[in-house]
């Protein structure tokens, strides 16, 4: 009799920690790395929020679970520690423009026409600049991107730009091995060119200054 006792406790004790349909196994993050990520539109209102209290950066990461270079990003650049780093002071969110009408209003509001598209805004409001480290000669290193992030909108104290006298909307700065060019255009547009010093002529870099 005791050991049927003791047979049913043990069946009972495996039981409770077998996962149900619907328990939090099912809610599990998909990388440990996405600690501290909101998630979707109800999570990008709350970044918004916390955007303004906080007076920090905000990325908006637009992915589809489909996408290769999404699971580049994810998978060799988002948990490298320069980008750690760097994403550790801001306010980040992923959103996947097919997971509901909401998110797609959102990707829609951004313009989003691809995967990933990874927006950085350095304050509430500023124009959101999409960085990516893929090209079509010579990705960034995970290094690079971070610094091509944190040039857009810094964390920490930003190394002076070197602007050209009498210009307006124009500036060329060198960060790390990386070159970094923006350019505004009458129509207001903010676009911003990443590039390795490694890969860019002497003549490309200074085109523009």
């Amino acid at each position: 009799m005791k050991k049927l006792a003791r047979f049913a406790l043990i069946i009972a004790l495996l039981l409770t920690c077998l996962p149900t349909a619907g328990s939090s196994a099912a809610t599990t993050l998909p990388n440990a790395n996405w600690e501290g990520w909101l998630y979707g539109a109800s999570g990008y209102a709350r970044a918004v929020e916390l955007q303004r209290e906080l007076n920090v950066p905000l990325v908006v990461y637009f992915y589809a679970d489909w996408c290769p270079y999404c699971r580049t990003l994810d998978n060799q650049y988002l948990p490298s520690a320069p980008v750690q780093d760097y994403l550790q002071g801001v306010v980040k969110v992923r959103i996947n423009p097919e997971h509901g009408p909401a998110e797609r209003a959102l990707a829609k509001r951004y313009g989003v026409s691809g995967y990933p598209s990874f927006l950085v805004m350095r304050n509430s409001a500023a124009r959101p600049v999409s960085v990516s480290p893929f090209r079509r000669v010579g990705n960034l290193t995970p290094t690079q991107f971070a610094n091509a992030c944190r040039a857009i909108a810094p964390v920490s104290q930003k190394a002076p730009a070197v602007r050209s006298p009498g210009t307006s909307g124009k500036f060329s700065e060198r960060r790390e091995g990386l070159v970094i060019k923006e350019t505004t255009t009458s129509g207001g547009a903010r676009i911003v060119t990443v590039m390795p010093t490694a890969t860019s002529s002497r003549k490309a870099v200074g085109k523009k200054q």
